[in-house]
């Protein structure tokens, strides 16, 4: 068994691209009563990258988790009262995830986050990060963002900071 090859810039936009369109016209079931599905993009960032590509692959794993909710919430069947959003975490966009919530109560209480391991605070309704990065987000799709503090006890307890954009239902 051989050493696996590194992944070019472009193969990794293709597989993103490929999820996107393996994701149109379906959209997850509850799985064994699970309160939400997650799906994530099936790539991982190398930081050892230059800069260019990896800020640029940071944006189009964010733009593919955006796609992929708008697919599913496309594909919802009417009858469906599950609620869907992408997840993305920025600058840490390998984080981000698209959840569909079977359980209503839990999708209300998703973005609550006022822990003592986590906190969500929400971000300036002036701050947009599909403008910033210029990302295409479907009119239908709502943009909600916070500043998240989180304490990961593997990390001796170093408090951990980034952003969390919310888009969808």
């Amino acid at each position: 068994m051989g050493v696996p090859l590194k992944m070019t810039f472009s193969s990794r936009l293709r597989r993103l691209d490929r999820w996107v369109r393996h994701t149109r016209g379906t959209f997850p079931q509850q799985d064994n009563g699970r309160p939400f599905h997650k799906e994530l993009a099936p790539l991982e960032l190398h930081p050892a990258e230059d800069d260019v590509q990896l800020n640029a692959l940071r944006k189009a794993i964010a733009q593919a988790h955006i796609n992929v909710a708008a697919n599913f919430m496309a594909a919802r069947p009417r009858e469906a009262i599950a609620k869907v959003a992408a997840i993305v975490c920025w600058p840490s966009s390998e984080w981000s995830q698209v959840c569909v919530f079977f359980d209503l109560d839990y999708f209300r209480s998703f973005e609550v986050r006022d822990g003592v391991q986590q906190r969500w605070t929400p971000l300036s309704a002036n701050r947009s990060l599909s403008r910033e990065l210029r990302l295409r987000v479907p009119v239908h799709l709502r943009e909600r963002g916070y500043h998240e503090w989180q304490v990961d006890p593997a990390a001796y307890g170093e408090p951990q900071e980034g952003e969390v954009w919310v888009f969808g239902d």
